[in-house]
């Protein structure tokens, strides 16, 4: 009896394990016409800046079928693309046959499946009439998300309103924290109001508790960074090695400009003659300090030489670098914030016209 009582929780045990282990894992499924044997497919990571290959497959009697594991609910983004079927032609530098598709994909382990009459149907964005994504409520709530967003077009504002709706109408949805948490990085983006509002309409989610504590994580920093806080202060050195903290460097009495940038930032140096002309426009209440994030400090030094602005250069140390990164919350250079008089930071515009324009308006 003990003996029968072991090999049925034996068993009990292996059933469980191997229906845990199917539910960790991954399933998507595709079947279209036209999607032509030998298409190539694969499913790459979307939300981090360097794509991981999760997935691939080829098409086989018109359909694929993606296999594979993710750590918790990822948005990604399936591609398929012909070349293998038109490597001749593509050895040849002809081009006209190419085809690819991006489609995004909120991806989690469970079996989910591409819903396509024809192959020539699959688009950039899950809300066609003639094409959908099923399973998992991730994928549910962010084909819910990009239906409610079809209306605001191109319009940033109308955009960022719409993201605020859905997260307070869904709270515990992991989408909303995947939306929650873009809100929350790049620093000095919101006000502390705004950030705790935030904080109120997230729920804690058992569906995705690496993604709620990143959350938890970034609302911390995002309030260290939030519109109208102190400047948050970083390691660098000047063109002679001498060490300074940033807020030692910060010109007093004055609208401040803090140009990040870098040597092989070309967007970065493009941007430095309207920032000249604006320095000229406003001498006695503007002024700008350039801080680098190059860790070539030769190469640096060069393009400082290069550009040949009036202003001070700094660049971040070590230390420096990966706090800007990390408290800053931002992904790299270009990076401007503007700082009022008494110290405080009232603006992270968003590039170089957006801070030309908005020094002018303080300044005249």
């Amino acid at each position: 009896m003990r003996k029968d009582l072991l090999t049925l929780v034996l068993l009990l045990v292996t059933l469980c394990g191997c229906s845990q282990q199917k539910e960790e894992e991954f399933v998507i499924r595709c079947k279209a016409n036209g999607m032509a044997d030998g298409i190539s497919v694969g499913l790459l990571t979307h939300e981090n800046m360097e794509s991981e290959e999760l997935a691939t497959a080829v098409v086989k009697n018109g359909e694929f079928e993606l296999r594979g594991k993710v750590s918790h609910p990822q948005l990604c983004t399936l591609v398929t693309n012909n070349l293998e079927i038109i490597k001749d032609e593509v050895a040849k530098e002809d081009y006209s046959h190419v085809h690819w598709t991006y489609t995004p994909v909120f991806v989690s382990n469970t079996e989910m499946t591409l819903n396509v009459t024809d192959y020539q149907d699959i688009p950039d964005e899950a809300w066609t009439d003639r094409f959908s994504i099923t399973g998992g409520q991730p994928q549910a709530d962010y084909t819910k998300y990009i239906q409610l967003t079809r209306g605001a077009g191109e319009d940033l504002a109308a955009q960022n309103k719409v993201a605020w709706t859905f997260i307070k109408d869904n709270p515990t949805s992991v989408v909303s924290l995947y939306l929650a948490n873009n809100m929350l990085r790049n620093g000095y983006n919101l006000t502390l109001d705004s950030i705790k509002l935030l904080e109120s309409y997230i729920k804690p989610n058992d569906a995705d508790t690496l993604r709620y504590a990143q959350f938890l994580r970034n609302s911390e920093l995002a309030e260290a960074t939030a519109v109208g806080k102190p400047v948050v202060d970083l390691p660098m050195q000047d063109l002679d090695g001498k060490p300074f903290m940033l807020s030692e460097a910060l010109p007093q009495g004055k609208i401040v400009l803090v140009d990040f940038w870098a040597s092989w930032c070309g967007i970065c140096r493009a941007g430095t003659p309207a920032i000249k002309e604006c320095a000229k426009r406003h001498p006695e209440s503007f002024a700008v300090i350039g801080v680098s994030t190059d860790e070539n400090l030769d190469k640096w030094k060069k393009a400082v030489e290069e550009e040949n602005c009036p202003w001070p250069q700094y660049v971040l140390t070590p230390e420096g670098a990966k706090d800007f990164y990390e408290k800053y919350q931002t992904i790299g250079v270009p990076y401007y914030i503007i700082i009022d008089t008494e110290g405080h930071v009232i603006s992270n515009p968003g590039g170089t016209d957006a801070a030309v324009k908005m020094i002018d308006r303080i300044c005249e």
